[in-house]
């Protein structure tokens, strides 16, 4: 089992002492590398990054990666984040604290998702999972993307991005190194893989290969449904804040509104689901998302 020696980094510093009092160092580091992430798969992807006064900005062709964060309480950011998604589709703008959050409330974007930024330190012992389980670290991303049920085209030529596979395929995550950080994200297991450690054996993986190669630290974003799993497998909250809220996308049509956690198409089957940030959406992402994969039950994404 190797880990890729390069580093990516960001183009970019990501502003600092920010969402006031509920900033911690460990938000900071948090932040940065999803910045770095959002910024690698726009280089990929054709979209664009840009981290103005308050807020960062991020628009890409697949809308799982149209995402703000709103740094600070200020109106006027938020204003100009609306205005660049205009034309974007589905979008969503994360906030990182109680005061963003009345911001984007107060603008009438409707809060459906909060997730919790957490951070583990790899220099810390790090857990045992279940030893017969082997982890492939380095596989093609393309297999992270279809457990997702996410077109591997948005993850091809994402310089920096890494897959760990675990379980034949059936349960894997994404992962993306930057300066001594490393990312997950788009941790998904099939429904029929479901009770048997993979995912934790898959975080465990990247953990472990990410410290043998001297990073210091582990960020993603959890849902409520994978909280428990993280702080199991060493990640505490990064933020003072309770959580980053993701606020619903409204379209230049009022009526026609749509929510970060959910859209459905025509038919009216679940086309997105929240997951971890995302980071992404990753945050990630923001939080990320996952599809449906036809008629078949959707992965577990966490």
């Amino acid at each position: 089992m190797s880990w890729p020696t390069r580093k990516a980094t960001s183009s970019a510093s990501c502003h600092r002492a920010t969402c006031e009092d509920h900033v911690t160092s460990k938000f900071d580091r948090y932040v940065a590398t999803l910045v770095a992430v959002w910024e690698a798969f726009a280089a990929a992807g054709g979209g664009e990054v840009t981290q103005e006064p308050g807020y960062v900005f991020a628009r890409h062709p697949h809308p799982i990666f149209n995402n703000a964060l709103l740094l600070q309480p200020d109106a006027a950011a938020l204003v100009s984040i609306m205005a660049r998604f205009q034309t974007a589709g589905e979008w969503a703008v994360w906030t990182c604290a109680h005061e963003t959050a009345s911001v984007a409330a107060a603008a009438g974007l409707q809060r459906d998702v909060t997730t919790t930024p957490m951070m583990a330190d790899l220099e810390l012992s790090v857990p045992q999972t279940d030893a017969t389980i082997e982890p492939s670290i380095g596989d093609d991303p393309a297999i992270i993307a279809e457990l997702n049920g996410l077109p591997a085209s948005l993850v091809a030529g994402v310089e920096g991005l890494r897959a760990t596979v675990v379980g034949g395929g059936t349960s894997g995550l994404l992962s993306f190194p930057h300066d001594d950080d490393l990312n997950i994200s788009f941790v998904a297991t099939r429904p029929d893989a479901r009770g048997q450690g993979l995912a934790s054996a898959a975080v465990v993986a990247a953990m472990v290969g990410a410290r043998d190669e001297g990073l210091r630290t582990a960020t993603l974003q959890a849902t409520p449904m994978g909280l428990g799993l993280y702080q199991r497998l060493g990640f505490v909250t990064s933020s003072s804040a309770p959580g980053v809220t993701g606020a619903s996308a409204r379209h230049p049509d009022p009526a026609n509104r749509t929510t970060f956690d959910e859209c459905r198409s025509a038919n009216g089957r679940s086309e997105r689901r929240p997951s971890e940030m995302r980071s992404s959406r990753a945050m990630t992402g923001c939080g990320v998302i996952g599809a449906e994969m036809g008629a078949h039950e959707p992965p577990v994404v966490v």
